[in-house]
C-alpha cells in the first residue's frame, strides 16, 4: 500500500473523520498538522522527517494526488511543516491542540473582541498546562501566540519571533525573562494596536484580559526596557495609571511624598519603584522595594498623598505590585513591623522565621 494511502485511509479517515463524526463539536479541531506532529513524535524527529519526505515524493507521482489535494494533504503543506521544524523546532501536541481549539472558537466567533480573544488564549494556555513544557520546550509560549493571535501579523514581526525562538531553543534566553528582547523588538518595529495589545499579554501572562494595559519602551543607558503601564478606576470614578518611573525626577517627587508622610528614607541602586499617577500625570503615590533573593523581595514603604487616601488607590497599587512580583518569579514578600492592619488586609502575616510580616504569593 502506498504511504499516501495509509495517511488517507488510516490516519485521516479512521482518526480525523471518524472522530469528527462521533463528536461533531470537534469539527476542525484536528488537521494534517496533528497527524504530522504525531508522526514526528512517534517515530522521533529524523525518522519522522524521512517518512514525511517519502510521502511528499509520492504525492508528485501517485494517482491519488488529486484525492489528497481535496482533503488538504499537499506537498506545500508538508514542506511548510518541515520548514517550521527546521526553523522553529518540533511542535508539541498540547500546543497544536490548544491552537486548533482557538481556531475552532474563532470560526464560531469571527467578530470576537481583542479582550475576548485574550481571555480564550489565557484559558487555553492554562487548560493545556503549557507552562509545564517550558523547561523542555522553552519556545512554547512564543510559539502558541504565533499560531493564534499573531498568525496574520506582518512578516517582520514573524521573523523577529523566529529569531527569538532560535535563541530560546539554544538557551541564550530564558523563557521566564523575555523582557529585554521584547523591548528591542518593540523599539525596532512599528506595531499596530492589535499587535501591541497581544504583545503585552504574551510578555505579562498574569494581566487580566479585561485590564487596560500598554507597554512603553524606554532606554536606560544602552539597555532597552519595556515598562508595563496599567490603568485602574478608583472609588472617586477617576482613572489612575500605575507604572515604574520613567524619569529620575519622578523618583525625587516620590521621595517628597515620603518626606511629607514624615518618613526618613534613603534610596539605593538596589531599590525599584512602582508609582501611581492621576489623569493629569501628577504623581499621587507609590511604593518601593528591593529584591533579596531570586524568589524573595522586601517591600520598604507604601505612601499615597493624603488627598488620594480614601479612594482605594493603595489597594489597586498593592494588587498591581503582587501581579508584577508573581510575574518576576517572586514567591515571598516581607515588610517591616509597621502599619500591621493595612498589610494584614493585603494578606501579610507574622511568621516565626521572619522579622516583620510576610506574604506568600
Amino acid at each position: 500500500m502506498f504511504l499516501a494511502n495509509i495517511f488517507i485511509k488510516v490516519y485521516y479517515t479512521e482518526y480525523i473523520i471518524t472522530t469528527e463524526n462521533k463528536y461533531p463539536g470537534l469539527h476542525h479541531m484536528s488537521d494534517w498538522e496533528v497527524i504530522f506532529t504525531a508522526t514526528i513524535q512517534a517515530l522521533k524527529v529524523n525518522k519522522g522527517k524521512r517518512v514525511l519526505e517519502h510521502l511528499k515524493d509520492e504525492l508528485e507521482s501517485s494517482n491519488i494526488a488529486k484525492e489528497c489535494e481535496l482533503i488538504g494533504l499537499t506537498k506545500g503543506r508538508i514542506n511548510q511543516f518541515l520548514d517550521e521544524i527546521l526553523n522553529l523546532g518540533v511542535l508539541t501536541k498540547p500546543v497544536v491542540f490548544a491552537s486548533l481549539r482557538y481556531e475552532r472558537w474563532l470560526d464560531l466567533n469571527p467578530k470576537a473582541t481583542m479582550q475576548a480573544k485574550s481571555s480564550i488564549l489565557q484559558d487555553l494556555y492554562k487548560d493545556y498546562d503549557l507552562d509545564s513544557l517550558l523547561d523542555e520546550y522553552p519556545e512554547t509560549r512564543v510559539r502558541f501566540f504565533m499560531m493564534t493571535c499573531f498568525k496574520e501579523s506582518n512578516v517582520d514581526l514573524y521573523n523577529e519571533f523566529k529569531t527569538l525562538i532560535k535563541d530560546l531553543r539554544s538557551k541564550n534566553i530564558s523563557p521566564w525573562n523575555l523582557q529585554e528582547r521584547m523591548s528591542e523588538i518593540q523599539l525596532k518595529l512599528e506595531l499596530n494596536e492589535q499587535e501591541k495589545f497581544f504583545f503585552a499579554r504574551m510578555l505579562f501572562p498574569n494581566v487580566d484580559s479585561a485590564d487596560y494595559i500598554e507597554l512603553v519602551a524606554t532606554i536606560h543607558g544602552r539597555e532597552a526596557r519595556l515598562n508595563l503601564v496599567t490603568q485602574t478606576e478608583c472609588k472617586d470614578g477617576k482613572i489612575y495609571r500605575i507604572r515604574p518611573p520613567f524619569l529620575p525626577k519622578e523618583i525625587a517627587r516620590f521621595h517628597g511624598i515620603l518626606t511629607e508622610s514624615s518618613l526618613l528614607v534613603t534610596f539605593t541602586s538596589s531599590h525599584e519603584f512602582l508609582l501611581t499617577f492621576n489623569n493629569r500625570n501628577r504623581l499621587t503615590g507609590g511604593l518601593y522595594w528591593k529584591k533579596l533573593e531570586s524568589n524573595k523581595a522586601h517591600l520598604e514603604w507604601v505612601a499615597i498623598r493624603k488627598k488620594y487616601q480614601m479612594i482605594e488607590l493603595s489597594k489597586r497599587l498593592m494588587s498591581d505590585f503582587f501581579d508584577r512580583m508573581s510575574h518576576d518569579g517572586i514567591e515571598i514578600i516581607t515588610v517591616g513591623f509597621y502599619a500591621q492592619e493595612f498589610f494584614a488586609k493585603h494578606g501579610f502575616k507574622i511568621e516565626k522565621q521572619h522579622g516583620g510580616m510576610v506574604k506568600r504569593l
